[in-house]
């Protein structure tokens, strides 16, 4: 914000302190949307983050039949854009802002963000995303106008701007930004207490996974995929805070999502399997006071952490200066053949072994069908990686990762047993259904496991 000297002579207190905050207020939004008023602005996000890439274009227009139509529009089994959403799209992604009239899920009205892709992967994953101040019903927002205010080719941007729903005087505008070379979007949220009352405020983005068909991650010691649930008579108990968090689908074209703020080193929030509520703490807003929130929503195709973490890494490095190393190696079989490229089968976890004891969930990642696999995590750490087969670990070890990027020695992952099954109904093939169940305690001990450390224990998983 803008420094402003205001000078006050023979004014009685009341009158000046009044004077000072509508000058504050007044100048604070000179640049921005904090009083709501028409033709107002919300400023560009994250404005030290930069990508570079070959020449490209952002574009940004209002979904019709034609675009529907076309591959430049976000596709996949859960794209939601229709005609009349918003569209900004680079040769990296694809990001749909709901009209007005075409609201999802929790939220009010539209103005929120219901698709985001990766270009040409027909991989959009995300079913909403809305700003909210808690996580009741009350505490999203009515957007009232929504408009492109920057139609490319260097920046691309939709804003919503209206109120917290049922507060008349709590404004609260939203920027969707992309440039040429962003592998996800900018997003900035400004809110305004108009009121004559203190409010006791998150700022929330609120993510709808749906239950169970996307995980979120944070790196927070002995959480990691392990959340909670939610559990509002237990807010404290169960809200962290946390650099980034982190969340893949698992469908045949999967996308890996990941969020971090550009004004703030550490966000707060819930996750479940429902939903996650992140972005800024928690605290008393004063009368006439505001909040923005700025942050980096990256995805890229994959149905592990490491392949938006990773991605974060980079923007948390240039706005932070935070250190990152590569880990690299390679999940192979007993007899040295690699193997990979199926999640069930090899996921390797990086966890970072903390000096005050207990371990930091920092990344995951599925290797890829050459064994493959890497992941940046903090440099200068001491970390445990291992291999998960079938939710047991299989195969771990220890190592100290200086500043240089780290290649750790092969995982070994044992082949998985298969069986061929042919059914017929009178003499014709027929589909059945297949049910295993382990012959004794002893086979059940073995083969039992949890994915990703998550859900019931299965055996076999």
């Amino acid at each position: 914000m803008r420094e402003t000297t205001i000078r006050i002579a023979r004014i009685g207190a009341p009158a000046a302190l009044a004077a000072l905050l509508g000058a504050l207020v007044s100048s604070c939004s000179a640049k921005g949307c904090l009083d709501g008023r028409e033709g107002c602005e919300v400023p560009s996000p994250c404005e030290e983050l930069a990508f570079s890439c070959e020449a490209g274009a952002a574009t940004a227009e209002i979904v019709n039949e034609e675009v529907l139509a076309s591959d430049r529009m976000a596709s996949g089994l859960q794209a939601q854009g229709g005609a009349g959403d918003v569209l900004l799209a680079n040769d990296h992604v694809q990001v749909v802002v709901e009209s007005l009239d075409h609201p999802h899920y929790l939220g009010p009205t539209g103005g929120n963000l219901i698709d985001i892709a990766t270009t040409g992967d027909q991989n959009a994953g995300l079913s909403h995303k809305f700003v909210a101040t808690g996580i009741l019903p009350g505490d999203a927002v009515h957007y009232e106008r929504l408009e492109i205010v920057e139609s490319g080719p260097d920046v691309a941007a939709v804003q919503a701007v209206g109120r917290l729903d049922g507060h008349e005087d709590v404004t609260v505008a939203t920027r969707y930004e992309l440039r040429p070379c962003d592998p996800g979007v900018r997003i900035r949220t400004e809110i305004s207490n108009r009121s004559t009352e203190p409010a006791l405020w998150p700022v929330y983005d609120s993510f709808w996974w749906g239950g169970r068909q996307t995980q979120p991650f944070i790196p927070v010691k002995d959480v990691g995929f392990e959340q909670p649930g939610l559990d509002l008579e237990e807010f404290d108990e169960i809200a962290h805070e946390f650099p980034f968090v982190a969340a893949a689908t698992q469908t045949e074209r999967p996308i890996s999502h990941a969020v971090t703020g550009c004004n703030v080193e550490t966000i707060e929030g819930i996750n479940s399997d429902e939903i996650s509520a992140v972005g800024l703490a928690r605290r008393v807003i004063s009368p006439r006071d505001h909040r923005i929130y700025e942050r980096f929503l990256a995805v890229a195709p994959g149905r592990d952490v490491a392949s938006s973490a990773d991605l974060i890494a980079r923007v948390r490095a240039e706005l932070f200066g935070e250190r990152y190393a590569v880990i690299s190696g390679q999940t192979i079989r007993p007899d040295g053949e690699a193997t990979g490229g199926e999640a069930a089968q090899s996921s390797i976890h990086i966890t970072e072994l903390s000096a005050e004891g207990g371990e930091i969930p920092r990344s995951q990642v599925v290797p890829g069908p050459s064994g493959a696999f890497s992941a940046a995590v903090p440099a200068g750490r001491a970390y445990r990686v291992s291999a998960r087969s079938f939710g047991r670990v299989v195969d771990s070890k220890a190592i100290a990762v200086g500043d240089d990027d780290y290649e750790a020695l092969p995982l070994v992952v044992p082949e998985p047993a298969r069986v061929e099954l042919e059914a017929s109904l009178d003499g014709e093939p027929h589909d059945v259904q297949v049910f295993f169940r382990p012959a004794d305690d002893e086979t059940e001990q073995a083969v039992t496991g949890r994915l990703n450390e998550r859900f019931d224990e299965c055996a076999p998983l």
